[in-house]
């Protein structure tokens, strides 16, 4: 009986050795601590070498925006237009690079330090969430 299990352990530990494999594990759709630690050592010639290269009308348009500035900003004390405790779910698309992921994170932490908003990853009970994704995907 001892000899029959020391048998298996020894044909187990050979097959480990001949066998390769691969685990891959999917992009998370929210953003890591490594993210934003990446996004956090962005030097600003970095930041202003990416704003060159992205320069691009916004992706998000809305045709019945008003020209008025003092108009489009009624939107945002709008109860029904605002989030609720400033609290913004996002889901992140798994097809961002980790550098885009980093921009992406130092994104988000600037506009946290600078209004009360707060991005916070999705959650199954969040019905109303931002996707953050890219165009060509």
């Amino acid at each position: 009986m001892l000899f029959s299990h020391l048998a298996l352990e020894f044909i187990f530990v050979i097959a480990l050795n001949w066998i390769h494999v691969t685990v891959q594990q999917a992009p998370s759709t929210a953003l890591t601590p490594d993210d934003y630690a990446r996004g956090n050592s962005l030097t600003n010639a970095q930041i202003h070498t990416n704003r060159q290269l992205h320069q691009k009308k916004p992706d998000v348009r809305r045709s019945n925006a008003p020209n008025n500035r003092a108009k489009r900003m009624e939107g945002l004390t709008t109860p029904g237009e605002i989030w609720p405790n400033a609290r913004v779910p996002y889901e992140l698309s798994p097809a961002y690079t980790l550098n885009e992921r980093a921009f992406i994170a130092r994104g988000f932490s600037e506009f946290e330090r600078r209004t009360c908003v707060r991005f916070v990853p999705k959650t199954s009970a969040d019905q109303d969430y931002v996707f953050i994704g890219k165009i060509d995907e």
